[in-house]
């Protein structure tokens, strides 16, 4: 019974990664409407806000949340292996900095491309120091 646990939990690693990308993009979604709902009435043009401050609320959200997906990412995984955390993380944050390299080429996204490869470093550096 444990080594099917354990293949069960080895298959699940990389959904599980998804399942961290999902859950920070549902909380970027969500934060997207709390900032739309202080948009003034007036300063509405089909269901976009033309105010002075959303812009760059906007793209501070975007970064918070490539910087979100890249921890819930790694965090979702190493909790899932069953064993090799570190060596799993290190795998995981390399196909995601992959990943970031071909999101900035196609959206040129540099702050969030940086902010997710940073805050991934910081993390994979912290569960290798700490763990």
């Amino acid at each position: 019974m444990h080594n099917k646990v354990e293949i069960l939990r080895w298959v699940l690693v990389i959904p599980s990664a998804f399942a961290g990308w999902y859950t920070a993009f549902i909380i970027g979604l969500f934060l997207y409407a709390v900032a739309d709902s202080f948009c003034p009435p007036d300063l509405m043009v089909s269901g976009s806000c033309q105010a002075s401050w959303h812009g760059s609320l906007v793209d501070g959200l975007i970064i918070f949340g490539s910087c979100l997906s890249a921890i819930l990412v790694l965090i979702f995984a190493v909790l899932v292996a069953p064993s090799n955390r570190i060596l799993v993380a290190k795998i995981i944050y390399t196909g995601g900095v992959i990943f970031a390299i071909y999101a900035v080429y196609v959206t040129s996204a540099w702050p969030a491309f940086f902010g997710a490869v940073v805050s991934g470093a910081l993390l994979l550096y912290f569960l290798s120091r700490y763990t």
